[in-house]
């Protein structure tokens, strides 16, 4: 099944937690394989430019008219499968647009331990796996067995093993070059049998730990900026030493809560984050000598 929605019925502003952004040529839902392979084959999007959004946690888009098609990957994309429960390991077969927290939760029920940490990560397995996204000193790459692709330059799925990828902080790459036109279709999880009320209480604690540091229950996209490296102090730490704690351009205001974390506080724009991003660098650069990495994805 194939939703689709008309450009001003699909304004990025309802497609993403920061609530900025405009609208693309054209936004699509796809339910099944299928319905992937029809849209692709129909609307002739193999000779376009198309960006996938999963929930739109780590996102800012800038504002306009955008010259490129979004799909979102719905239904059948967001199942968990379980593949083998051995005595030592757990493979667990996930699809792009599931759900981190979701997918936590069955992990923990099979006694699957690995992926307590992306309980705190409200986005897809499949913009995880793009960043590499993690926390508490673990990450997605770590987990990861296979991931089967859909090549757009060649139209065929692709089973890829781990050991073909290049998992960095906040970075995947491939390691025999880049490839720009593919999408993430679904990914094999090795994790490591464990007790199931201690994998419970790790996630629990992590939780508990995101509230009492981060804040919750308002509109942002997370940590907008990479740590910059070992020894040296955070992101945030280093935004709250430039003194721009609570900080705003516009309606986008740098949290007084984590300095790493932008909110919109009502009608912010993009272009309010876009220099509030751009002070953060320029001012953190100037009085520490560290340039600022965003881990946010821009679109522009």
């Amino acid at each position: 099944m194939i939703d689709y929605k008309h450009p001003k019925h699909a304004s990025f502003r309802k497609l993403t937690s920061l609530g900025v952004g405009g609208c693309p040529l054209g936004f699509f839902q796809v339910h099944t394989i299928k319905g992937l392979e029809r849209l692709i084959e129909e609307k002739e999007l193999n000779k376009a430019e198309v960006r996938l959004i999963g929930r739109g946690t780590n996102l800012l888009v800038m504002e306009g008219d955008l010259h490129f098609y979004a799909i979102a990957l719905k239904g059948d994309f967001s199942n968990v499968n379980l593949l083998s429960d051995a005595t030592e390991a757990v493979l667990l077969e996930a699809y792009a647009g599931a759900s981190l927290q979701l997918l936590s939760k069955r992990s923990m029920c099979l006694g699957a331990s690995g992926l307590e940490f992306a309980f705190t990560i409200p986005g897809s397995l499949g913009g995880a796996l793009r960043m590499n996204a993690g926390a508490y000193g673990m990450a997605m790459g770590e987990v990861v067995d296979s991931i089967t692709v859909y090549d757009m330059d060649v139209g065929q799925y692709k089973l890829v093993p781990a050991d073909e990828f290049l998992f960095g902080y906040r970075r995947f790459d491939w390691t025999n070059g880049r490839r720009k036109r593919f999408f993430f279709i679904k990914a094999v999880l090795k994790l490591k049998k464990d007790d199931k009320v201690a994998i419970r209480d790790r996630m629990k604690n992590y939780i508990e730990l995101r509230k009492s540091t981060q804040p919750v229950n308002v509109r942002s996209c997370g940590c907008v900026f990479k740590n910059p490296g070992p020894n040296l102090p955070t992101a945030g730490k280093f935004i709250d030493l430039a003194g721009l704690k609570g900080f705003s351009i516009g309606g986008a205001l740098i949290s007084p809560e984590h300095a790493n974390f932008f909110i919109n506080t009502g009608e912010a724009s993009a272009e309010d984050f876009l220099r509030l991003i751009d002070v953060s660098k320029e001012r953190v650069f100037k009085q520490h000598g560290v340039l600022l990495e965003e881990e946010i994805e821009i679109w522009r």
